[in-house]
């Protein structure tokens, strides 16, 4: 009885062995199979960004990584390097006025000796540029005169009173004008000396010739005598001038 239960027993172990051996291999290709075609793409995982140290020489440059959906942009930090300042551009110089000294002399007031010596400085100032220029001061000798404008191509005499040794004339003193070529906006005049040739002596001036009339008295009447000017006759002329009498001589009325 023993003996048939226990090749019964070894029996079904054995039945049991191959079904194992049969069904597992099975089920494992089944589920390898399924694993192979229901695997969902793995889920990228985020891993934390360092934040970036800033750096003064280069500016970081954000770059996307496909491969990292959900990684958050690099926190971009300002660059230090200075703003570049805008140099306004400068006008070209032939549309620019240009102010100059064209000309300059003394004007001697000196007719002869005796006679006070006046001297006139005048002055000539030009426009050489293309442009009409605006007010400008024109210095000569400590003193100056303002000129409301002065129009491209033309000039203008200006005249001072007096002059020095040298004189030195200057226009656009104030520089208000912006022109083409700053350097040529000064002379410097130099007067020659008068005294080498000295003026003739001045004419005198002939006296007034003067003629007392004669004077009538009554009786206790006082008359002061006037005094009559008569002309200088002409060179040119030949007549003879005759003296304004107001009171004729004649014989009194008995």
């Amino acid at each position: 009885m023993l003996r048939s239960l226990t090749l019964t027993f070894l029996g079904a172990f054995a039945l049991l062995l191959v079904v194992i051996a049969v069904v597992l291999p099975a089920q494992g290709r089944s589920r390898t199979g399924q694993r192979l075609t229901q695997t969902p793409s793995p889920i990228p995982t985020c891993t934390p960004v360092p934040t970036p140290i800033p750096d003064t020489t280069a500016v970081p440059t954000a770059t996307p990584n496909p491969a990292s959906p959900c990684e958050e942009p690099p926190i971009l930090t300002p660059s230090t390097t200075p703003t570049p300042t805008l140099t306004p551009s400068k006008t070209p110089s032939s549309i620019l006025p240009d102010l100059v000294v064209n000309y300059a002399f003394v004007e001697h007031d000196f007719p002869c000796l005796g006679v006070p010596h006046i001297t006139y400085l005048h002055v000539y100032v030009g426009n050489q540029g293309n442009v009409d220029a605006g007010q400008f001061y024109v210095y000569a000798n400590g003193d100056a005169q303002l000129l409301t404008g002065l129009p491209a191509q033309q000039q203008v005499q200006i005249q001072f009173n007096g002059h020095k040794n040298p004189s030195i004339i200057a226009v656009d003193s104030a520089d208000f004008i912006d022109e083409s070529n700053e350097r040529n906006n000064e002379l410097v005049l130099m007067v020659p000396d008068l005294t080498a040739t000295p003026p003739p002596p001045c004419t005198p001036t002939p006296e007034l010739d003067h003629n007392y009339l004669p004077v009538i008295m009554k009786d206790g009447e006082t008359i002061n005598p006037t005094p009559i000017i008569s002309p200088t006759p002409t060179p040119s002329s030949t007549a003879t001038a005759t003296p304004y009498n107001p009171y004729p001589i004649g014989t009194p009325t008995p």
